[in-house]
C-alpha cells in the first residue's frame, strides 16, 4: 500500500506532496485524512495523507520511504475538507501545505484528544466556560413582527429543503436580525442539523455568546477564534467531528469546523473586510463558505445593514434572495442625524457636540465618540528642516503614542523613543497633521474632569478580557464616555445610549482605494446604529470638513439604495468589481536590486501568459498596473506589484497558477498571490 502525503510547514515555494510506502502492520487501515510522521530530507516531518493506492501503482524503479507513524486513530480530515483544501490551494494560488495547515486545528500530535472526565464536561470547558448549562434547549415562545416572521419562515423553509440556497437578511440597525438568525439556528439544530455562525471580530463572539446561551447549551455550542488555545481548538475540532457540537460561533478561522450534517451557514456583518485573509492563502470567508454550502447542500445566510456591493449585485442578478427588515423592533425609530462642518481642523469637539454631550451626562446617560484612528498624533514633520518621522523599515509615517511615549509604526510594529527636538536639525518646531483616540481621550478629560472616560481600541484592549470589561462597564454606567475605533461600531446594544458622535468622518475618506466610499458608508451607518436602540429622541452628530458630504447626505436621508445605485454605476463605468475580478501579485525582498531584476523576469513571463490566455479564453485579461506598491517598503522589504483585471476570476487564477509553476524562485525574494484583493497598499 502506498499513500500520497502533503508535508506540512514547508516553505511556500517547495514541493509539498510526496509518495510513501505503508508498513505492513498499517495496511488495510483508512489513512486518507490522517496526520502522519514521515522522513523528509534527513528530518522527521508531519504531513496529511490525501490519497492511497495499491502497491501495483507505485512508481517503478524508485525505492519509496516508509511512513514512520500514524498520529490519528481515525481520519482527522473528511473528504469534504480535503477537497476544500485542494480548492483553496488552486483558487487562491497557494500550496496544499498552506491550505491544509489552515484547516487543521494542529499540525502535530501535541494536542491529541484525551478522554474527558465527567466533571470537565459538566463545567463546559470545551465551550470556554459556562454558557447556558448542559441541558439541551429549545426555541422558547417569542413574538416576531411581520417582517421578522416572514424572514424566519423563509430561512426555516430553505433549511428544511436541504438544498443549496443563498439568502440575504438585510435589516436596519436594531431591526432584530440576530434574534431571527439565532432562532432559525435553534430550529435547524432541533431538526437534527448543525449550524456555522460567523462574525468578523472576536468582540462580537463574546456579545453574541450571551444571546446564544439562552438557546444553546454548553454541549451543543462551541466558540472558535484566534484567542482560543490550540489545545481547546483541537478538542472542539474533535467534538465537531463526533457530532457533539451542533453550532459553532466564531470568526474567520471557524469557517473550517468539521460539523456533521451542516445545513445552515450564517455570515453576519458580511461586508466586513476582516473576512478576507491577510496571509497566504488569502481566502475570503464569503467564497469559502459558499463552496462548503454547495458541497453540503446547505442554506447560506448573509446578514447586514450595509451589504457589500458584491452581494448587492448578486441580489440584483437573482443569485441571492433578499429578506428585508425595514424597521427597528423597538418603537424608538431611527436616530436623527446632524452634520456639523468643522471650521477649524484642530477643533476635536465642536460646540454643537459639546452641548449635546453635557445634556446626556447631566441626565446620567452614556456617550460614544468614534474616531477610526488610534494613537495620539500622527504625521510628524519638522517645520524648520522638513524632516518627517517615517518608519525606517516601512515607507509610512509613524504615529506618536503618548501612553508609551514612542513613535509606533502601525504596519511593522516598530517603536522609536519620542524626541523633543528634531533629530535632523535639533529644533523643536514640529507639526502634526492629525490625531487619534488617545488625543481625543486627553481632550475629553480636560473638558469633563469628573466623568469616567475610557478608550476602546487595539492598544487599550490588548489584555485578554479587557474589551468585554469595557463593554460591561459602559452598559452598567460605570463608564460615561466611550471613545473608540471601529471596535465600537458593530453588534452592541446599549440601553442607555442616545448620542453617538463621529469626530471626523472625512478622515476615513482619504485613501485611493476604489472601495473607500463603500467602506466609509458602511462604517458610518454601523456606528450611527448604536444610538437610540431603546429610546426615542436619539441623535448622531457627524463632524466633517466637507470631503465626505455626499455620502453623509445619503445617510441623513436614509436613501441607502440610491447610494448603492450611484456607486454601482461608477463601478460599472470603469469595470471595477463587482463588474470585474481582480488579481494582485506582490513581490518582496530586502535586496532592492535583486527585487527589480526578479520583477523584470516575472514581467516577461506574465505578459506572455496574459497574451496567450486572452487569445484562448472567453474573457480578456489585462495588466492594469505594474511597478512599486503604494507602500513600497514594509518591514524592511521592498515591494513591487502587478495588478490584473478580467471578467472571470478563473481566468486570473489560471494565469496565476501557470506563472507560479514557471517561476524560478530565489531564496531572497518572496512572491504573494492575491485573488480578489481588498488591500491595494
Amino acid at each position: 500500500m502506498i499513500v500520497q502525503v502533503v508535508i506540512l510547514d514547508l516553505p511556500y515555494n517547495v514541493r509539498c506532496d510526496y509518495t510513501y510506502s505503508v508498513p505492513p502492520d498499517l495496511c488495510g487501515r483508512d489513512l486518507v485524512g490522517c496526520r502522519v510522521e514521515v522522513p523528509f530530507s534527513r528530518q522527521r516531518k508531519y504531513g496529511v495523507v490525501i490519497s492511497s493506492a495499491d502497491d501495483a501503482d507505485a512508481p517503478e524503479g524508485i525505492r519509496l520511504a516508509s511512513v514512520l507513524r500514524v498520529i490519528d486513530d481515525k481520519p482527522l480530515l473528511s473528504e469534504e475538507l480535503l477537497s476544500l483544501g485542494k480548492w483553496i490551494s488552486e483558487f487562491y494560488v497557494s500550496s496544499m501545505s498552506e491550505s491544509l495547515s489552515l484547516i487543521l486545528p494542529s499540525t502535530h500530535d501535541r494536542y491529541r484528544k484525551k478522554p474527558k472526565t465527567r466533571s470537565e464536561k459538566d463545567r463546559g470547558l470545551s465551550s470556554q466556560g459556562p454558557c447556558g448549562g448542559n441541558k439541551t434547549k429549545t426555541n422558547a415562545e417569542i413574538t416576531f413582527n411581520d417582517e421578522q416572521q416572514k424572514a424566519f419562515d423563509k430561512i426555516a423553509e430553505c433549511v428544511a429543503a436541504e438544498d443549496f440556497r443563498m439568502l440575504y437578511l438585510r435589516g436596519v440597525t436594531g431591526s432584530g436580525k440576530t434574534e431571527v438568525l439565532m432562532r432559525a439556528a435553534r430550529k435547524a439544530v432541533d431538526e437534527g442539523h448543525s449550524v456555522l455562525y460567523l462574525v468578523p471580530e472576536i468582540a462580537l463572539t463574546n456579545q453574541l455568546r450571551k444571546t446564544a446561551s439562552e438557546l444553546f447549551s454548553d454541549d451543543e455550542m462551541a466558540v472558535v477564534h484566534s484567542n482560543v488555545t490550540q489545545k481547546m481548538r483541537t478538542d472542539i475540532f474533535e467534538r465537531c467531528k463526533a457530532g457533539e457540537v451542533k453550532m459553532v460561533l466564531g470568526t474567520r478561522s471557524s469557517a473550517f469546523s468539521p460539523l456533521r450534517d451542516l445545513k445552515m451557514i450564517i455570515v453576519d456583518e458580511e461586508q466586513d473586510q476582516s473576512y478576507k485573509g491577510e496571509h497566504s492563502p488569502r481566502f475570503h470567508v464569503r467564497q469559502v463558505v459558499q463552496k462548503r454550502a454547495q458541497t453540503n447542500r446547505s442554506t447560506l445566510v448573509f446578514a447586514s445593514a450595509t451589504p457589500s456591493l458584491e452581494c448587492m449585485k448578486a441580489i440584483n442578478d437573482g443569485k441571492v434572495e433578499q429578506l428585508v427588515l425595514s424597521r427597528r423592533i423597538s418603537d424608538s425609530g431611527m436616530p436623527d442625524i446632524v452634520t456639523v462642518l468643522r471650521k477649524n481642523a484642530d477643533d476635536v469637539i465642536s460646540d454643537e457636540l459639546l452641548e449635546l454631550m453635557r445634556n446626556e451626562l447631566d441626565n446620567n446617560r452614556g456617550v460614544i465618540l468614534f474616531l477610526n484612528r488610534r494613537g495620539y498624533l500622527y504625521h510628524y514633520k519638522c517645520q524648520t528642516c522638513g524632516f518627517e518621522m517615517i518608519c525606517p523599515d516601512c515607507s509610512v509615517s509613524m504615529t506618536y503614542h503618548r501612553s508609551r511615549n514612542t513613535f509606533v509604526c502601525h504596519r511593522c510594529k516598530r517603536e522609536i523613543p519620542y524626541f523633543v527636538r528634531c533629530p535632523q536639525c535639533g529644533n523643536s518646531n514640529e507639526l502634526y497633521s492629525g490625531y487619534g483616540t488617545e488625543y481625543v481621550e486627553r481632550v475629553l478629560k480636560n473638558l469633563f474632569p469628573f466623568s469616567s472616560i475610557v478608550r476602546m481600541d487595539a492598544d487599550s484592549t490588548s489584555r485578554k478580557g479587557e474589551s468585554e470589561r469595557i463593554i460591561r462597564d459602559f452598559e452598567s454606567g460605570k463608564i460615561n464616555i466611550l471613545v473608540g475605533t471601529q471596535m465600537v461600531s458593530k453588534g452592541f446594544n446599549f440601553r442607555n445610549l442616545r448620542l453617538v458622535g463621529i469626530i471626523n468622518a472625512s478622515q476615513n475618506n482619504m485613501s485611493a482605494d476604489f472601495r473607500q466610499d463603500e467602506r466609509l458608508f458602511s462604517l458610518l451607518v454601523q456606528v450611527a446604529g448604536r444610538s437610540g436602540r431603546f429610546s426615542k429622541d436619539s441623535k448622531v452628530l457627524i463632524q466633517t470638513d466637507g470631503s465626505a458630504c455626499e455620502i453623509i447626505k445619503y445617510i441623513e436621508s436614509g436613501q441607502f439604495d440610491m447610494l448603492y445605485e450611484t456607486e454601482m454605476s461608477i463601478r460599472k463605468a470603469f469595470m471595477l468589481p463587482p463588474f470585474s475580478r481582480m488579481g494582485r501579485i506582490v513581490i518582496r525582498s530586502e535586496d532592492e536590486v535583486a527585487l527589480k531584476k526578479f520583477f523584470g523576469e516575472i514581467s516577461f513571463l506574465l505578459h506572455k501568459l496574459v497574451a496567450d490566455a486572452s487569445k484562448a479564453a472567453r474573457y480578456k485579461i489585462a495588466i492594469v498596473q505594474e511597478g512599486p506598491c503604494p507602500v513600497c517598503k514594509e518591514a524592511g522589504r521592498y515591494r513591487m506589484q502587478f495588478l490584473l483585471k478580467s471578467g472571470s476570476a478563473n481566468a486570473i487564477v489560471e494565469v496565476f497558477n501557470l506563472l507560479k509553476g514557471r517561476i524560478e524562485y530565489k531564496s531572497n525574494v518572496k512572491v504573494d498571490f492575491d485573488v480578489d484583493p481588498f488591500d491595494f497598499t
